[in-house]
């Protein structure tokens, strides 16, 4: 887990995970009902960071919780601990795991 985030109601967990090609970045909202907790994958999976240590491309996908509230994100990886990014927004400041150079930004 790198990091949970509240936003509009919702709590929404980063994962990394190993996957086949490298490292990957996911999502999953968490959902409470009757005093009991539940882990929802809102998406598979992306691959950030191939096995040779090189960074993919910036992913921008959507987050659609269990209670259907959708959010944009956008999932990379990158060597540089002052990276930004081009959004829909504008620049953005990233949230970046220091040690793993892993990153996302939700909007």
């Amino acid at each position: 887990m790198l990091d949970e985030i509240d936003t509009d109601g919702e709590t929404l967990i980063v994962y990394k995970m190993t996957l086949p090609d490298g490292t990957g970045l996911g999502i999953a909202s968490l959902a409470k009902a009757d005093g009991q907790f539940a882990w929802y994958r809102t998406n598979n999976p992306v691959l950030v960071q191939n096995s040779n240590q090189e960074p993919a491309p910036v992913v921008k996908t959507d987050v659609t919780t269990r209670s259907n509230k959708t959010f944009p994100i956008y999932l990379g990886a990158t060597r540089n601990p002052n990276q930004t990014i081009n959004t829909d927004k504008g620049v953005v400041t990233l949230m970046i795991d220091q040690e793993s150079g892993l990153f996302y930004y939700l909007e």
